[in-house]
């Protein structure tokens, strides 16, 4: 169930909540826990799977502090899970493929459980196979493109400590390289996610917010209103857009060595006249990373814990952690709305969360 494939069976429990409607298998047992009080709004219904058609046969009576929890090997789901908030962006990744699983808005799923219909559900899932997909594709992808900026952001510090002692025509091509690559990695990452949320919009019956980037930082009202509060943190960004908007229109910002030996960032500026383009100083090479660096990681960290916000109350999350980096990670469940993180929490202390099977502290990135 959890990695979206329905289970045969009889007997179907829906919860029907103020925005959606749920339906899991019986492979969903009830564990009594101590759930927040939204875990347990809504009213449940068992109904009758067979040939792919459901229908309600009655309802089920269930005691608020119930809450849906998968039977199986990975024993049942955790009632939350406190993570460092470095990794609130990993977190999110791991838990995007379970956004909405076996959610569907209201509309007219609603109107026929309600009026004794069946409801056929292979055609009720396919219609949703493409957002999933998405879903399941972009989780991937964006964990890709964030281990491709933390290589280029690597390579880039190790060639900028052999470029101070010898800044040679080869090292400066190397410099130039691993920013511009830095630079692409996050301009693609940011509009990923943007259309991501599209997707997760969609799926849940809302109106589709701007799948670009760009829209959400010209006007915050383009961005869907629970990560508005991230947008407040992109200090950063307005000198970034223009710097990659430039290298892809018109001029790449290079890095070249000042008489005084500074390595600095240059790049010829977007001219709409006839006059002699000059190279402009934007600064300092260290700084300029440092500075994005620090801004997207705080953006991002932002972004995991807004966006988990998102979800819906059943839905679940599998983290996988280990007792040290090296050692056999094991994997279990948590409500995704449950989980939260602290700045207090030390990234590498004795528990090490990992994301897509590789550890977040592993610094051999060379």
């Amino acid at each position: 169930m959890y990695d979206g494939v329905w289970m045969s069976s009889e007997d179907v429990l829906i919860h029907v909540d103020d925005r959606s409607v749920g339906i899991y298998s019986t492979v969903f047992a009830f564990s009594e826990r101590d759930f927040p009080s939204d875990y347990g709004d809504g009213e449940y219904f068992r109904a009758k799977l067979e040939e792919n058609r459901l229908t309600v046969f009655e309802k089920a009576s269930i005691r608020p502090n119930l809450a849906l929890s998968p039977a199986g090997p990975e024993g049942g789901v955790h009632t939350f899970v406190e993570l460092p908030s470095q990794i609130a962006w990993a977190a999110l990744l791991s838990a995007l493929p379970g956004f909405w699983t076996f959610r569907f808005p209201h509309s007219g799923v609603l109107r026929s459980l309600s009026s004794g219909s069946a409801v056929d559900l292979l055609q009720l899932t396919s219609r949703r196979s493409v957002y999933r997909l998405r879903l399941l594709g972009a989780a991937d992808s964006m964990q890709q493109k964030t281990w491709a900026i933390r290589y280029h952001r690597k390579r880039f510090n190790r060639i900028l400590e052999e470029a101070r002692q010898t800044p040679t025509a080869p090292a400066l091509v190397k410099l130039t390289a691993e920013f511009a690559a830095h630079d692409n990695a996050i301009y693609s990452i940011l509009d990923e996610m943007a259309a991501t949320c599209s997707t997760m919009m969609s799926l849940i019956g809302r109106r589709a917010c701007s799948s670009s980037f760009s829209d959400w930082a010209k006007d915050t009202r383009c961005a869907p209103e629970e990560l508005r509060p991230c947008l407040s943190k992109l200090g950063w960004y307005d000198g970034f857009h223009k710097r990659r908007s430039g290298a892809t229109h018109a001029f790449s910002a290079h890095v070249g060595a000042m008489p005084e030996g500074e390595l600095t960032v240059f790049q010829i500026p977007q001219l709409r006249s006839p006059e002699l383009p000059t190279p402009g100083i934007l600064g300092n090479a260290q700084v300029l990373m440092e500075e994005t660096s620090a801004g997207l990681d705080t953006f991002l960290q932002m972004l995991g814990q807004h966006m988990l916000k998102m979800f819906h109350p059943f839905d679940l999350a599998r983290i996988r952690s280990a007792k040290a980096l090296g050692e056999t990670a094991e994997a279990f469940l948590v409500w995704a709305r449950r989980i939260t993180f602290s700045d207090a929490l030390d990234p590498s202390a004795r528990t090490v969360f990992i994301d897509a099977g590789t550890p977040l502290l592993d610094d051999d990135f060379g």
